[in-house]
């Protein structure tokens, strides 16, 4: 492939191959099942991405899309088939992950385009979960999310940014998932950081698992997915309609009580405002009253993992608590009311954190008195040491 002459034909073979399966329903078909089903030695669509020449993976991208395009068939193909499928699915992330940053306006640029547009014709086929559950398998353990699962997320938070003709029903479905997802990861996240928080209690040598970092930027990115989604749907004639669906999904404990997404970020707040301090003028905010074990692991801790946890969680939950007294209390008798007030300071691990913890704690007092009465006791019975921290 490296030779000149060699690369021309084989750009000319898969341009050609391309044209000829364009708008060739039938054809399409039948080439795309065979190619599903090759194992990965033999399959050249693999091989053909692997190249060096940036023409040739371009055309063997334009191939792959003219295939899947509007498809939902050879779609679930590329996404879940094995071995080929999901090979092939991971080669496209690791393409999309090398180009995320060229200038829109580069040769590299255009080729990242298309490839997006393989994947955000995969979401407009409400293939997501399908496409999310196959890049994980069960030996990468539950407190794991894999590096395709984390640029698929990114993919997904950008395409939910745009502008968009989803229908209820469809929008409706993302929006599930990404809430139980969304659940999962934050039990999980939450588990992980109050187990560390009592081992390091008393050893001061306790190590912070080292899956956590992916799991908490996961959960920022489902934490952004779901606040575009939401947000969309309010914003049309004031539809609240998906709302209430993300209300409704719970996480069945084993008492059988069921956590709400603003349950969840609430609790993880709790461990997150013990685990990370306030970043101002670029240094940790010293904290007398945090636990030994969460000052001693800022020095180790990869602020990279938990840039904007603390922002996005506490933006979701003041569009979940919004004019619904239901969940306001439930966030008052978690003591979240305290939580939200501690987080109303600088952050610049978090930029504009004050800002919407501040939207947050209005959303929490409005036309509630038993939360507004919570807030007037804070007043006069605490105080603020000279870094800002609140001090019960």
């Amino acid at each position: 492939m490296e030779d000149s002459a060699n690369t021309l034909l084989l750009r000319t073979i898969v341009q050609a191959l391309s044209n000829i399966l364009t708008s060739n329903n039938e054809t399409q078909d039948a080439v795309w099942s065979d190619y599903m089903s090759l194992p990965e030695e033999r399959n050249i669509l693999l091989r053909l991405l692997a190249s060096p020449d940036l023409t040739t993976t371009t055309s063997t991208m334009v191939l792959i899309l003219n295939c899947v395009n509007a498809s939902r068939e050879r779609s679930y193909l590329l996404v879940t088939s094995q071995p080929a499928g999901v090979r092939l699915s991971k080669a496209l992330l690791d393409k999309v992950n090398l180009l995320l940053d060229a200038p829109e306006a580069t040769e590299q640029g255009k080729t990242f385009e298309i490839c997006y547009s393989i994947f955000r014709n995969v979401f407009d086929l409400g293939l997501f979960a399908d496409s999310w559950e196959s890049l994980w398998s069960p030996e990468d353990g539950a407190l794991t999310v894999t590096p395709h699962q984390t640029i698929l997320l990114k993919l997904l938070d950008a395409h939910l940014q745009l502008p968009s003709t989803r229908s209820e029903e469809d929008s409706s479905v993302i929006l599930r998932f990404l809430a139980e997802l969304h659940l999962q990861l934050a039990y999980t996240a939450k588990r992980a950081l109050h187990a560390y928080l009592v081992a390091a209690a008393d050893d001061e040598n306790a190590a912070l698992d080292t899956r956590l970092p992916s799991v908490v930027e996961a959960i920022v990115l489902a934490t952004q997915a779901l606040c575009a989604l939401l947000l969309t749907g309010a914003s049309k004639a004031g539809d609240y309609a998906l709302i209430r669906t993300a209300k409704k999904v719970r996480l069945q404990e084993d008492d059988g009580s069921g956590l709400s997404l603003s349950d969840l970020s609430v609790d993880l707040l709790k461990e997150l405002d013990l685990f990370l301090p306030r970043i101002i003028l670029g240094k940790p905010a010293q904290d007398s009253s945090r636990p030994f074990s969460a000052r001693s692991h800022e020095a180790q801790s990869d602020p990279t993992g938990f840039a904007y946890i603390k922002r996005d969680l506490v933006r979701l939950v003041g569009i979940l608590c919004h004019d619904d007294k239901e969940v306001q209390d439930s966030i008052r008798e978690r003591e979240g009311i305290q939580v939200i007030m501690n987080l109303c300071v600088v952050d610049e691990r978090n930029p504009y954190l004050r800002e919407h913890a501040l939207f947050t704690l209005r959303n929490l007092l409005q036309n509630n008195p038993e939360n507004q009465a919570v807030v007037d006791e804070f007043k006069t019975t605490v105080e603020w040491d000279p870094e800002g921290n609140l001090i019960v």
